[in-house]
């Protein structure tokens, strides 16, 4: 599998947000406020060569994906313990593990580590930590080095689509920690904010579906997208548009997924259905 060219691009047209980290650590401004993350890749690029920033990081559990980190060095062998997890719970290793090489989506750390990325829509909060020596999970409260990183002059390297990776295996869900409800303070979802006006969200929705055009009966894909074109114009970010259509029509017929591409599709102005 060949390693995408442009790693930053691809998963900013995915609609992953990123927060520029100084050589540090430190975020640029709090990583629980999502109006210091970006999808805007002109931003991107001017951190990078105005600013020297080398590494930009994404938080999993907004992204709809949880990630494993596999660490392989100083004796610890992640990917053997995400292999015994299957093993110790009597189930069948899924078909994209065998060889990791052939993952849909994973990062390769310039410290022989892996970044594995699942999808996850479901409604629970899975702490991030480390649930076998070498093997990290990574949701919520937690953040990870997005691919187009370096790290001592080395690149994280992303191979595969996002599009492909796969959903979180039951097996591996049973054994994370979920948060409890008392854990998980607000944070604030907005980035890249502008003033909205005087017209919310559920306002564009009803003015689109007036106009007769389009309606989320005959075409969810086609209605998404003409509420996030308005929605955009109107300064909203894609990933409150997502949300807001998440909450009001997700279902078995129509993924998060299917959501997303219909607002990134707005929000580059080319229709795709």
């Amino acid at each position: 599998m060949e390693a995408v060219k442009y790693p930053i691009q691809h998963f900013t047209d995915h609609g992953i947000v990123l927060i520029p980290t100084l050589p540090s650590g430190a975020t640029m401004g709090s990583w629980k406020d999502m109006q210091n993350y970006t999808r805007d890749m002109g931003k991107l690029a001017a951190y990078k060569k105005h600013d020297g920033i080398r590494k930009f990081q994404l938080y999993p559990r907004p992204s709809g994906y949880i990630c494993l980190d596999v660490d392989r060095k100083n004796g610890k062998d992640g990917l053997r313990e995400l292999y015994g997890i299957f093993l110790q719970a009597g189930k069948a290793m899924p078909a994209y593990l065998l060889d990791i090489a052939t993952f849909p989506a994973y990062t390769a750390t310039p410290s022989n580590g892996l970044h594995l990325y699942f999808r996850y829509q479901g409604l629970k909060l899975f702490r991030s930590c480390e649930i076998a020596p070498g093997l990290e999970a990574v949701h919520h409260n937690h953040l990870i080095t997005a691919p187009g990183s370096e790290k001592d002059g080395k690149p994280y390297v992303f191979y595969g689509n996002l599009a492909n990776a796969p959903t979180m295996p039951a097996t591996l869900l049973s054994f994370l920690q979920e948060v409890p409800d008392e854990d998980t303070p607000r944070i604030t979802w907005e980035y890249d904010q502008v003033q909205h006006g005087e017209l919310p969200l559920q306002d564009i929705e009803r003015i689109i579906e007036e106009q007769g055009d389009y309606s989320p009966i005959a075409s969810r894909n086609r209605f998404t997208y003409e509420v996030a074109k308005f929605a955009k114009k109107k300064g909203y970010s894609p990933i409150e548009v997502e949300e807001y259509i998440a909450q009001r029509y997700q279902a078995g017929t129509f993924t998060a997924h299917e959501i997303r591409t219909a607002v990134n599709s707005a929000y580059r102005g080319t229709y795709e259905y």
